[in-house]
């Protein structure tokens, strides 16, 4: 975060952004409107991804740093009253974006089709992806004023100003961000799990792990390594998905993660892998 100085847009924005939160709810009408509701004050606040603030973090904090975001919703017709919230840090107020006051940061992210060619080195084939992994990953302090928002969690309250309180999908450094996290939490492991280390800095593609392994026995073992890498790092693995049942049942025996998917099937469609098909079953 840059010390650019954004105090000038504080009131035009508190205001800007009342009108954007007011005209939202009443954009969002029915089912919409209600999963929007839940999903801000059930799922994001149960989760400490989001909270109130007190008025102690608001009187008591750097002008120089204050940003209030514009809140939007995301809608799949084929999830009827499935609701997305969207913090819009490239909406402009005054000319000038949130994305314009951050740095992108290096690009640490590895080669699509280096991934996808060495998921394919070996026999057993595995992915697995990691749980909402850029909401755990927290903000600093100092930071999460640049993230502000206005909501009412019920229609009786008045508008109130909010924190989101993880990196927000959209904003211009949260990839780097998540990358780096990601890395460095692997690499305090290198030593003891190099296996492990190296397939989660060459072979995780955003929020997507692929392994390939040689015998079963590797297999299980590197990925309850890789299981246990992640955890310690805050994050939760789910979907796993391999071309050999016998490495999902050793693996279910040992997680606590859901998602250990069935390969019974031999549905035509298959898994989605990075934007590919692949049927586990056939191996195809």
């Amino acid at each position: 975060m840059t010390s650019v100085d954004l105090s000038t847009f504080s009131n035009y924005m508190e205001d800007l952004a009342e009108d954007a939160a007011r005209l939202t709810l009443l954009k969002c009408a029915g089912p919409v409107r209600e999963g929007l509701r839940r999903a801000t004050s059930t799922r994001m606040m149960e989760k400490g991804y989001i909270y109130k603030a007190t008025f102690a973090e608001l009187s008591d904090s750097n002008s120089k740093r204050i940003w209030y975001l514009t809140l939007g919703v995301d809608t799949n017709p084929k999830k009827p009253g499935k609701v997305h919230i969207i913090w819009d840090a490239a909406a402009k107020i005054q000319g000038t974006t949130l994305n314009d006051m951050l740095l992108k940061g290096l690009d640490e992210l590895v080669s699509l089709p280096g991934v996808l060619f060495r998921f394919r080195t070996y026999g057993i084939a595995l992915c697995v992806d990691v749980k909402e992994m850029f909401l755990q990953i927290r903000m600093r302090d100092e930071d999460e004023q640049a993230q502000r928002f206005l909501w009412e969690k019920d229609p009786a309250d008045v508008i109130t100003t909010y924190f989101v309180d993880v990196v927000t999908f959209g904003s211009a450094c949260f990839p780097a961000t998540a990358q780096y996290v990601k890395n460095r939490k692997a690499r305090e492991h290198a030593e003891k799990y190099s296996r492990a280390v190296r397939g989660i800095l060459t072979s995780t593609y955003v929020a997507n792990y692929l392994g390939s392994f040689g015998t079963l026995e590797e297999a299980s073992r590197v990925s309850r390594e890789v299981m246990g890498i992640f955890s310690k790092g805050g994050f939760v693995l789910r979907n796993w998905v391999s071309n050999n049942p016998v490495v999902l049942d050793r693996l279910s025996g040992e997680s606590s993660s859901p998602g250990m998917k069935s390969l019974t099937s031999t549905a035509d469609d298959g898994e989605r892998v990075l934007g590919l098909r692949w049927n586990p079953s056939s191996d195809q």
